[in-house]
């Protein structure tokens, strides 16, 4: 079930509103004016009604405004019901797609939104100011559904910059061509200094009120990606809005090089493991090529116990955490698991103590991309923290010879609305460390649409209309998060020393730092950084010569690391089999850390 905020509205309204709500389920209603809550047809604390199909329209009550829907809760069910917006005043107008199939939702229309992502916010750019919007539903699963606000201002005025995938590769977008978010744009504005931005869906809105000031915009390519695809249309230079107000679409043609099956996962949590609480670990996995169907797998940390679980799909239950089937993840959509654990008690677990988190991804079809199959998350237990913060997914130590130069950094920052009022704008900027490679940055993920821009070293996201509610206890109410990658510029080494420190904005309020989060790196490790798994068999065990390895989940081994008891690295192989040589090893006692395409796995074995 969900909870709806209503704040400021009185008991009559709500009702009324509901009642226009439920008798949309069967038919379609336009509703003039500003400032009214939109909300699914399940009214107050329901989920959303089956057999669901209602159509609704807003419009502006001035003629010189336009309308804007912002949303602060949505959960549709994945392929079988979906939510559409169009440009205007009926569904004869353009549809505003989504990167979604027509999947299962009845009427089989292809650009519906669903899934828990937040979509939006959108604001109208047609003549009347109006949006419509059609919901439609299935009769089986029905979800908590949606809430949102709508509002009404001046028309918007700058660009709108579109990257999308070209499929016939005639240089124009057709409407069921997708937005293409592997890359970014550089511009110049009146000649000036280069700067960057990319939108978390690919595309981007650049705000201009002075029609005057001319841009020079280009379109690049996330370096990893250059095999795969080709941006084949022509950048602009000297372009300006010509009359205020007035929105300029700009479009930024790629085709595919190759046929590709790129499948990435990522794992972050989205709060702390606090003792004797429970946290929420979100994976979000992310398909950056062809159609596909694939396995998710989770291992959760051994101390923690999984006590919910929120999936698209049915997942199967392991002695360490959980597999999922998808099916038919389309070009560039992401879907999410959110993994709910609950964390001992002291003296169970103590401060400081390493809580690991990891989640691998695998397709039938060979990938053209192995690099982003697996994710971890490693944290700390605390007993007490503050809601905005930053981490890194390594930890704060990370053995130097594990590290490769084209290895990235994961940075996750928090946000949580902890005041009075919901937070209209958020923004979250971050003044990069020396070493850190600022042209290498990737968003990874986020818990609502953002902007991400960059000047320099300093980069920002930026929340526009989020309306984040004030937060409610043990839920994902008036929180937030974003997450990006970066390499490192070379010349790190054993000793480098990295903080990171991020600025968060709630509207006009003054910044709220987050902790320095330090990425050390180190030689060796200390031996309280292994945590051993129970579904890693290793025989004999003590051995004199030989290692018999044995996964349960019959796993693919990538890499096999060798520590002694001081944490110092003494043997890295890359294994052809299930079977080690430690002969020329000393007697003693070892631990091992094995990569696999399930995740990592640990343990530890006496060499006689």
């Amino acid at each position: 079930m969900k909870t709806k905020n209503y704040q400021g509205l009185s008991s009559i309204k709500i009702i009324s509103f509901v009642l226009i709500l439920f008798l949309a389920s069967f038919q379609s209603f336009s509703q003039g004016g500003c400032s009214y809550p939109y909300v699914d047809n399940g009214g107050v604390s329901g989920d959303y009604l089956p057999n669901t199909s209602t159509t609704t329209t807003f419009c502006p009550s001035y003629p010189s405004e336009v309308v804007t829907i912002t949303f602060s809760s949505f959960n549709v069910q994945s392929e079988y019901d979906g939510w559409y917006v169009y440009d205007g005043s009926s569904i004869a107008d353009p549809l505003i797609s989504s990167t979604n199939p027509a999947g299962y939702v009845p009427g089989g229309l292809a650009g519906a939104f669903w899934g828990s992502t937040i979509p939006g916010p959108f604001t109208a750019s047609n003549p009347s100011g109006c949006l419509t919007f059609v919901f439609k539903s299935d009769a089986a699963i029905q979800n908590s559904g949606y809430v949102a606000n709508v509002s009404c201002g001046p028309p918007p005025s700058g660009f709108n910059l579109i990257p999308f995938l070209d499929a016939n590769n005639n240089g124009t977008k057709e409407v069921n061509e997708v937005t293409f978010p592997l890359g970014d744009f550089q511009y110049q504005k009146n000649g000036g200094a280069t700067l960057y931005t990319s939108g978390s869906f690919g595309n981007n809105y650049l705000s201009e009120n002075n029609p005057t000031n001319t841009y020079d915009f280009t379109y690049q390519l996330y370096p990893n990606y250059s095999s795969m695809y080709s941006f084949t249309g022509t950048n602009y230079t000297n372009v300006s809005t010509g009359t205020f107000p007035n929105l300029v679409t700009l479009y930024f043609p790629v085709i595919s090089l190759i046929n590709t099956n790129d499948l990435s996962v990522n794992v972050t949590n989205l709060s702390k493991p606090k003792a004797g609480a429970t946290y929420i670990s979100r994976i979000s996995y992310t398909n950056n090529g062809d159609v596909a169907n694939g396995t998710i797998t989770f291992t959760n940390d051994s101390a923690n116990t999984i006590t919910n679980i929120t999936a698209p799909n049915s997942i199967t239950t392991t002695t360490t955490g959980f597999s999922l089937n998808f099916y038919n993840l389309a070009p560039f959509e992401t879907r999410y698991v959110d993994v709910r654990m609950s964390v001992p008690s002291i003296p169970t677990v103590s401060i400081g103590q390493l809580m690991t988190n990891s989640a691998s991804i695998s397709t039938p079809a060979t990938e053209s991309n192995y690099s982003n199959n697996n994710s971890s998350f490693t944290e700390a237990v605390v007993a007490s923290y503050d809601p905005n913060d930053i981490t890194e997914s390594h930890g704060e130590k990370i053995v130097y010879s594990t590290f490769a130069p084209d290895d990235y950094l994961f940075y996750t920052v928090r946000f949580e609305n902890t005041g009075t009022a919901p937070a209209s704008d958020v923004e979250i900027v971050d003044v990069l460390n020396s070493n850190i490679d600022e042209t290498s940055i990737q968003l990874v993920s986020s818990s609502y649409p953002n902007v991400l821009n960059r000047n320099g070293n300093t980069i920002s996201w930026k929340f526009n209309n989020i309306e984040l509610p004030v937060s409610i206890p043990n839920t994902n109410t008036g929180k937030g998060f974003v997450t990006f990658k970066a390499k490192l510029k070379s010349g790190f080494s054993v000793g480098t020393v990295i903080p990171n420190t991020a600025s968060i904005y709630f509207d006009t309020n003054p910044a709220i730092v987050t902790n320095t989060f330090t990425t050390e790196f180190v030689s060796t490790l200390s031996n309280s950084q292994f945590v051993l798994n129970s579904d890693l068999k290793l025989t004999p065990n003590p051995t004199k010569e030989f290692l018999n390895i044995k996964l349960n989940q019959n796993s693919s081994i990538s890499s096999i690391c060798i520590f002694n008891t001081i944490g110092q690295l003494v043997l890295k192989v890359n294994p052809t089999n299930d079977k080690l040589d430690v002969k020329n090893l000393e007697s003693g006692l070892y631990f091992i850390k094995i990569e696999s395409d399930k995740g990592l796995y640990q343990s530890k074995f006496i060499k006689e």
